[in-house]
């Protein structure tokens, strides 16, 4: 570590400057962001109903709610479905496919067209969090948010509950981090951690697990 400073990058060494290397790191993101949504966007509008067994047996829960059966059922009483997650998405996808046609492929498409929903409002939480509230440069908070979203993608446009998951759990740290503010008064930082800590609970029993 002897003689070791801490020295910024000098990109002029590369022919290039720092603006030129923001901007084009900055351009790099959004399009790649932007090739990625397509990626869903696509997914959405095709006729693949299952991808790698990740979506059967949430779809099967959506239809049991949407044809008026119950989405739980007892261990004695066969067939016994294994439902893996909490209600929450399967009755969101379900309200969100009602009114069109019952069948796997309309719930399937309706579960990832909420799924990348979802996935757009925790980007933008995640944006706001970023800029608003920790006061990061506009540059740096567009690099973040699109290798966030670039690493959920593959998740975020499947008819399963993980993009739910990150939106609630990126608005509790949202709900947080402005709850200390200095700002805020005590009134303010109560119903601000509680509400946070009400959407933690809710990401974790979304999935009941410990990781996303």
């Amino acid at each position: 570590m002897d003689g070791f400073q801490g020295e910024r990058v000098n990109t002029k060494a590369w022919g290039i400057s720092t603006r030129v290397a923001i901007a084009l790191a900055v351009a790099f993101s959004l399009v790649t962001l932007c090739l990625f949504f397509y990626e869903g966007v696509k997914l959405v509008a095709s006729d693949i109903c299952e991808t790698r067994g990740q979506e059967p047996l949430v779809v099967s829960g959506i239809l049991k709610i949407m044809s008026g059966s119950p989405l739980y059922t007892h261990p004695n009483d066969p067939p016994f479905d294994v439902m893996q997650y909490s209600p929450l998405y399967y009755y969101a996808a379900a309200a969100a496919a009602s009114g069109g046609e019952f069948g796997p492929e309309h719930v399937t498409r309706a579960g990832r067209m909420l799924s990348i929903l979802f996935s757009v409002l925790h980007m933008a939480v995640f944006f706001i969090i970023l800029v608003r509230l920790l006061r990061v440069p506009i540059w740096l908070a567009i690099i973040a948010g699109s290798l966030v979203y670039v690493l959920h993608a593959p998740w975020d446009f499947l008819a399963r509950p993980d993009a739910l998951v990150s939106l609630l759990f990126i608005t509790a740290i949202g709900l947080a981090i402005w709850a200390v503010d200095e700002q805020r008064n005590p009134t303010q930082q109560t119903i601000a951690l509680l509400a946070g800590s009400v959407l933690g609970f809710t990401a974790f029993m979304t999935k009941q697990n410990g990781a996303q």
